[in-house]
């Protein structure tokens, strides 16, 4: 059973709560970590692309959910803050070291989605079913009933 959901910043969803930073911070990190060959191949747009099919990708395989493309920005501030904690930028394969990062991006990404969608998908399903009652109360009491004032 697939379901079909989309979720982006304008829905109000906020999935990366965890890396969200400002727009202008992660573009100051962005210049300053881009003079390596590492950076520039890696905060490439066609890269940036990958990132959010493998995201994409990632979720279906794992929840059989189809989502839509997420906030360039988000992407882009999980990126820099795997660059700045995992990067090797004396990597001598390039290409390896871009597709590692890619990997930490899109594991924190999915990370950090999972939940959002499972508790989504939950209540999309028990939309329709009446809620469930609490059970009454029982006296746990080992002393047994005791008469409440002035039933005595």
């Amino acid at each position: 059973m697939g379901h079909d959901f989309f979720f982006s910043k304008k829905k109000n969803v906020g999935l990366f709560y965890k890396y969200k930073s400002t727009m202008l911070s992660a573009q100051k990190q962005l210049r300053t970590c881009s003079d390596s060959p590492l950076a520039k191949v890696f905060f490439s747009q066609s890269n940036l692309e990958k990132i959010h099919g493998m995201i994409i990708q990632a979720i279906f395989s794992q929840l059989n959910v189809q989502i839509g493309k997420q906030s360039h920005d988000d992407v882009l501030n999980v990126a820099v803050h795997a660059y700045e904690h995992f990067a090797n930028s004396h990597a001598t394969n390039i290409n390896c070291e871009v597709s590692r990062l890619n990997m930490i991006v899109v594991d924190r990404c999915v990370q950090s989605m999972r939940p959002n969608i499972l508790h989504y998908i939950n209540y999309v399903n028990n939309l329709d079913k009446p809620p469930e009652l609490m059970a009454r109360p029982k006296n746990t009491s080992s002393k047994g009933i005791v008469p409440m004032f002035g039933q005595i």
